[in-house]
């Protein structure tokens, strides 16, 4: 259960990272740009991931859960590492997922 709760936090905050970084691009490029597409935004994303802030974040968010995976207290462990990972992992794959059917669908039509 160790090498699961430590995959777990590594997608986890891969994925935070990646999300709080392709957020702060996007909403700080608002006020510079005129208009982004939704092809844009998987693309911050992976670019996110050259981002200095990125490569900060990240090993933050993944001691964070990593830590918190090891809590004795079951409350304290469920509330602060079961609900977050899977939260934000199951969000990240999903937003990835649908993005890549979204590209999928529009580039048929």
């Amino acid at each position: 259960m160790t090498y699961a709760k430590g995959c777990l936090s590594g997608i986890a905050a891969l994925l935070l990272a990646a999300l709080v970084v392709a957020l702060t691009t996007a909403f700080r490029g608002v006020s510079q740009d005129k208009a982004i597409g939704l092809a844009v935004i998987p693309a911050m994303m992976l670019e996110s991931v050259v981002s200095p802030l990125f490569w900060l974040l990240a090993p933050a968010f993944f001691a964070v859960f990593f830590a918190t995976g090891r809590l004795t207290n079951g409350a304290l462990r469920g509330l602060l590492f079961w609900f977050p990972t899977l939260f934000v992992s199951s969000l990240g794959i999903g937003l990835l997922s649908w993005f890549a059917i979204l590209m999928v669908r529009l580039k048929r039509s």
